[in-house]
């Protein structure tokens, strides 16, 4: 699985069950999928992440 950024199509994040994105565990930007790893049922939708 890749994660992209969906303007700039910046590769965030990948592997095989990814569950947070940002630069540490606590980070206020981090995201929660559902199980199958497909939607974003905690923090900001895809489309509302930042570009830096």
């Amino acid at each position: 699985m890749e994660i992209r950024h969906p303007k700039t199509n910046a590769l965030l994040a990948y592997g095989s069950h990814t569950k947070f994105v940002g630069k540490v565990h606590s980070h206020p930007e981090n995201v929660v999928f559902d199980e199958e790893g497909l939607r974003v049922v905690e923090g900001k939708q895809p489309e509302e992440w930042s570009e830096s």
